[in-house]
């Protein structure tokens, strides 16, 4: 929730890099000239994101484990 508003957090800004509501967005003042974005559509892409490092990090262990497997032998 905004600290200012008591409105839900729906808009980030790229400009100062935090999660806004859309009152703060429109008329708070702060974000005068800022550029925006959904939040939805950020989290979206941070999902994404990080799935893509856990399949990353899943193939890398996969990769470790053989090569153990290999010396044990």
């Amino acid at each position: 929730r905004c600290e200012n508003h008591h409105e839900k957090l729906s808009v980030f800004c790229w400009t100062c890099k935090k999660c806004i509501c859309h009152q703060c967005a429109l008329w708070g003042g702060m974000h005068g000239g800022h550029t925006f974005k959904p939040l939805a559509e950020i989290y979206e892409q941070h999902v994404t994101k990080v799935n893509e490092e856990v399949a990353k990090l899943r193939r890398r262990l996969m990769e470790l484990i053989s090569l153990v497997q290999e010396v044990v032998r």
